[in-house]
């Protein structure tokens, strides 16, 4: 594990280097406002990344979940069209090489499932990341689907070494 609470500088170099002042919508904002929060956010760039190689990792909090039974539930891959197979295993390794995810042979790891774009079903975009296992997870599912359901894409993975990231 990674434990990078503070990134190196490598990586707030490349977060500073990645960012301008059009990644953030302040139309509704006066010159001044704009100005200001403009001046904020670009001095505060260590905060914000915008490609898989700068987003780090910690391992200072560590989820827990209560699941209704201890026993895996074993589920069977889900056939990945043709089309786009190429596609995903290019995003697949993106992420693979950012350190985000690894190959899982856990009891516990159940397929991938991947949601096409109304706007452009045949360019699947990387997918805002989780795992929670084929089990359901207790009462705490429907505030945990409830935050994710804003997204277009999801996928599961291990959900200790995901980190959750919104597209």
């Amino acid at each position: 594990m990674c434990n990078l609470i503070t990134p190196s500088e490598d990586i707030l170099k490349k977060r500073k280097d990645e960012l301008s002042e059009t990644d953030f919508k302040l139309e509704h904002l006066t010159s001044d406002q704009k100005q200001l929060l403009l001046e904020t956010l670009l001095d505060r760039s260590a905060a914000f990344s915008k490609s898989l190689k700068t987003i780090g990792c910690t391992d200072r909090v560590i989820p827990t979940f209560n699941f209704r039974s201890h026993n895996p539930i074993k589920t069977l891959p889900f056939e990945i069209p043709h089309a786009i197979q190429g596609t995903i295993k290019e995003e697949l390794n993106e992420l693979i090489e950012a350190g985000l995810i690894h190959r899982n042979i856990s009891q516990w790891s159940s397929p991938m499932v991947l949601v096409k774009k109304k706007q452009n079903p045949t360019n699947p975009h990387k997918p805002a990341s989780y795992r929670i296992g084929p089990t359901v997870v207790k009462y705490y599912f429907g505030k945990f689907y409830a935050s994710f359901a804003k997204n277009s894409y999801f996928d599961k993975r291990n959900f200790k070494t995901s980190i959750l990231h919104d597209h």
